[in-house]
């Protein structure tokens, strides 16, 4: 089984952004490279549009958000978290640079 060591779950409050769409994200690397075309992202964006709340504690307390996050406990989650937070990585993802071209591909840099 693979396993998760995922920044928002230890630090929910310093890892949330909102994207350029008005999305409300745990992550930034979720709307990056291949984050954006995840179905799994895909599908958590249906429900972290910020503009359908009246309140941010309105949207992070939604069914869908608070699943999320239990999902990640029990290492259930969409590919790009796998990708930037799997227990395996020999560094941290969040540490580098993504720098996506215009096919999607990514390259990652140490900062």
């Amino acid at each position: 089984m693979r396993k998760l060591d995922p920044d928002c779950l230890r630090q929910p409050n310093l890892t949330m952004m909102v994207t350029n769409t008005g999305h409300l994200l745990p992550c930034g690397q979720l709307n990056v490279g291949q984050g954006v075309r995840d179905p799994g992202v895909q599908e958590l964006m249906k429900y972290t549009k910020l503009s359908d709340y009246k309140s941010l504690n309105d949207l992070v307390n939604h069914p869908k958000w608070i699943e999320h996050f239990k999902n990640l406990e029990n290492h259930i989650a969409p590919e790009r978290c796998f990708y930037c937070c799997k227990a395996e990585n020999s560094f941290n993802k969040h540490s580098a640079w993504t720098i996506s071209s215009p096919d999607g591909e990514e390259d990652l840099e140490e900062k």
